[in-house]
């Protein structure tokens, strides 16, 4: 326990330690053993020490995908109403349906790249004998996941603006060379741009989406958390959006306006 701010013999706790700079300076590293080699018998120590542990181990989370919602569409918005609990439970029962019925499936869709590969790989599965790569699937497939092993991060990514257009409180300065004189003056005017003139601009209410971060607590199971939660995203839920940050069709449309706005555009709304 360091000093108090005013130096005395009196202690503070650590909370207590990080409201006050006189008395953050006089702790050391060394706090990091006294937690782990404590001998107290309380919660917050033994969750400490648990952590401490998984530090020193490298037993950190790991990232499993990141779903991107779209709120327009009424599925997506269904699974966006979902707390935790429910999300980590749907995916739980999702992938024990999916053991329920066989891994034949499952390893056709994840070795296959296209539709026609796919059916080739299911039919070939059921008659040929068991190859590595089949084997290290279907030990991943039936491999059983709890609400222990991961946990489902929920995040909201808009513009700025919420639900509303962006592009409704933002202005752009034009800087062409007949205005050099006008920067230097502070005489640019400021313009607004119409977004009924702008093609690829995302339609009403699609400037926002929520994303979902499924991370893996327990490093064994990683493979088995990450075809869980794709099959539930992308299959049971209407085809969201793939995993590893790919962008929804909003966003590429915002993207693909903002590579749109030339020379063209500003010639006409100035």
């Amino acid at each position: 326990r360091p000093r108090s701010v005013d130096g005395s013999s009196e202690r503070c706790s650590l909370a207590e330690a990080c409201l006050s700079i006189p008395a953050f300076v006089n702790l050391h590293d060394n706090f990091l053993e006294l937690v782990a080699d404590s001998t107290i018998d309380n919660e917050h120590v033994r969750r400490a020490q648990a952590l401490l542990t998984r530090l020193e181990r490298r037993d950190l989370y790991d990232n499993c995908g990141i779903y991107t919602m779209d709120t327009n569409r009424k599925e997506h918005r269904d699974v966006c109403a979902m707390d935790t609990e429910e999300l980590v439970s749907a995916i739980i029962e999702h992938h024990r349906q999916s053991l329920a019925c066989g891994v034949e499936g499952v390893i056709g869709d994840v070795m296959a790249d296209s539709e026609e590969e796919e059916d080739k790989c299911v039919h070939m599965s059921q008659i040929s004998a068991t190859t590595h790569a089949t084997r290290r699937f279907e030990g991943v497939v039936n491999t059983e996941i709890t609400e222990e092993d991961f946990t489902v991060l929920k995040s909201d990514c808009h513009y700025g603006a919420k639900d509303k257009n962006p592009l409704d409180d933002m202005h752009f300065y034009y800087k062409d060379d007949d205005a050099k004189e006008g920067w230097s003056c502070g005489l640019v005017e400021a313009h607004k741009v119409d977004s009924d003139k702008i093609q690829g601009i995302p339609a009403v209410g699609g400037f926002r989406s929520r994303e979902m971060r499924v991370v893996c607590k327990t490093r064994a199971k990683k493979e088995a958390v990450s075809l869980a939660a794709r099959g539930f995203f992308q299959n049971s839920r209407n085809k969201c959006h793939s995993p590893l940050g790919e962008s929804s069709q909003n966003h590429e449309s915002w993207h693909s306006f903002s590579q749109s706005f030339s020379q063209d555009y500003r010639q006409d709304l100035a």
